[in-house]
C-alpha cells in the first residue's frame, strides 16, 4: 500500500509541476524531494483530514525551495 501511495504521489507531483517548471530534469529532482518530504512527514498527516491539501502544501514548499536554490 505504501508503494502505491508513493507512486500516486509521484504522478500527481509530476503533473502539478509540469505546469510551472519547463525542464523535465528539474521536475524529476523536485519530485524526489517531495517523496522524501512525504516519507519524513507522514507522521504529521492527520487521517481525519483530506490528504490532497496536505500533499499540495508539500509540493508547493518543495517547488519554492527548488526555485530559490536555482534562480
Amino acid at each position: 500500500a505504501y508503494t502505491d501511495l508513493l507512486k500516486e504521489v509521484a504522478a500527481l507531483s509530476e503533473k502539478t509541476l509540469l505546469g510551472t517548471i519547463s525542464r523535465r530534469e528539474f521536475v524529476e529532482d523536485i519530485v524526489q524531494e517531495i517523496l522524501i518530504s512525504v516519507h519524513k512527514s507522514l507522521n504529521t498527516y492527520s487521517p481525519d483530514k483530506p490528504f490532497r491539501p496536505w500533499l499540495m502544501a508539500i509540493i508547493s514548499y518543495r517547488r519554492t525551495d527548488y526555485l530559490r536554490r536555482h534562480y
